[in-house]
Formats: structure tokens, sequence, C-alpha cells
């Protein structure tokens, strides 16, 4: 009997050990490793909340809470940290660790009274001066434009990942950055005047592409709901659900674009 017991758990203990690393594998696939290891090297990432267009704003039942501020020509601008801290709920699972957007919100607002202006959503340098506060090496914006969660789920917003750690680069390098536009893993580039990344997202869950990812994102998660498929079933709970998947498609597409553009050299 006690021969085997211990037969039954080296082939148990086996499985695992398998089962892990086909794990680990697949993780890899789904999530890719964090390239910004380099000259850039980004490791921590605060969330800023996110701004929410007026017309989502004033959405009879919203699915998610809002706070205001008001903005320098006397606008009252919206925003959401519930939102953002879905977003950034995912953003983990790609190696970083999260400064979430509650102690952003926290932060900026203890920031104000102290008469240092560090709201992340008003201006770029804001945004970056609250990230060099916090010590983090990046810090993350984004801009809710359309949110429609019903039948074909429709998500666009924008984003952008700025570095917060200072780095010196020549007139030269400047000039070639404000030529070249956004994103990318230029060496060359001066990140304390543009973004490591940035893009306008839009996730039709109608389109082939959407479903596409839809599809591949799932394919690495347990069961959600017992009477939809795994797609099915995220966008039948767009909210939280496919706001999570949109973190993930929005920090893939950064990594893919900075390993492409730092192997082409631009």
């Amino acid at each position: 009997m006690g021969f085997r017991m211990k037969c039954f758990a080296v082939v148990v203990a086996a499985l695992a050990l398998c089962c892990v690393s086909a794990c680990s594998i697949f993780k890899r696939d789904i999530y890719p490793e964090n390239p910004y290891t380099g000259s850039i090297e980004i490791k921590s990432v605060a969330v800023a909340p996110f701004i929410v267009a007026d017309d989502i704003a004033m959405q009879p039942s919203p699915q998610f809470g809002l706070g205001m501020f008001k903005a320098g020509d006397g606008r009252t601008i919206c925003y959401s940290t519930e939102f953002a801290a879905t977003f950034a709920s995912n953003l983990s699972q790609f190696g970083l660790t999260i400064y979430p957007p509650h102690k952003v919100e926290a932060a900026w607002i203890e920031a104000e009274k102290n008469g240092q202006p560090s709201n992340p959503m008003a201006t770029k340098d804001q945004a970056m001066a609250l990230g060099r506060m916090l010590k983090v090496d990046a810090i993350l914006v984004g801009e809710v434009m359309t949110w429609k969660p019903y039948d074909e789920t429709v998500l666009r917003l924008h984003w952008s990942l700025f570095y917060t750690r200072s780095r010196a680069t020549s007139a030269g390098d400047v000039r070639e950055a404000e030529r070249s536009g956004l994103g990318g893993g230029e060496a060359g580039m001066d990140y304390s005047k543009m973004p490591v990344f940035s893009e306008q997202l839009v996730l039709d869950s109608g389109t082939k592409k959407t479903i596409e990812d839809l599809e591949t994102y799932t394919s690495s998660l347990g069961d959600i709901d017992p009477y939809h498929n795994k797609t099915k079933a995220i966008t039948a709970r767009s909210y939280p659900y496919y706001v999570e998947f949109a973190s993930w498609v929005a920090m893939r597409n950064a990594f893919i674009d900075w390993e492409a553009n730092s192997k082409s050299g631009r």
C-alpha cells in the first residue's frame, strides 16, 4: 500500500510539473514578456483615472463610478477611477508592478492641496510629474471615448504610456522624435517629450479582428459563465470582462510595437 501511494504521489507530481510547464509556455504566448529592459526600463506603472466622454457619463445607468474636476478653461471633466482600475487589473500578468488608480487619485489630490499641480488627466507634464513623485517607471493615462456595452460591444479609448525616469538626449534626437511621431522602441527618442506608446484602441465585437483577439484571449481563461461560451460571456457581461480584455490587447500592442521598432532600428 505504501509503495502504491508513493508511486501515485510521483505520478501526480510529474503531471503537475508538466501542467505548470505547459501553462508557462502558453502564458508567454498570451502575455508577451516585458520588452522594456534596455535603455528604457519599465517595471512599475502607475495607472491614472481615465477621462470619460460626456455622452458616456450622461448615460442613465453608468456601469462604473464617476468623479469630476474643473479644467483650466472652466469645463467640467468626468473621469472614472473604477474603470481605470478594471483596465489595470490585468496588467500585472505582463510582469509589471501596478500602482493602482485609487492611489494615483489620492496622491494627485494630496499634491494639489500642497500647491503642486499634479492632475494626471490635465496635461502630459503633470502626469509625468506625478509619476516621478510616486517613484514609478511610467504612468499610463487614458480616455474612454466610446462605450456601447449592449448587443455588439464597442469600446474606443485613447491611451498613452509615459516614461517618468529622466534620460539625456541630444537636440538631434529630439528633432528626430518630433519627425517620427508617436510610439515605438527607438533608442534615440526623447521620452521626456513623447510617450513610449500611444494609440487609439477600437474594439468592436462585431468585427473579425476583435473576434479573433477575443478567441485568443479567452483561450487562457477558465469557465466564466455556464450559459455562454467564453467569448459570448465576455460580451454578455461587458463590464468588467470586456474592459479587462481591452487591457490585454492594449499592452500586447505596446509590447509588440516596441519589439518591432527595436529590431528595425528605427
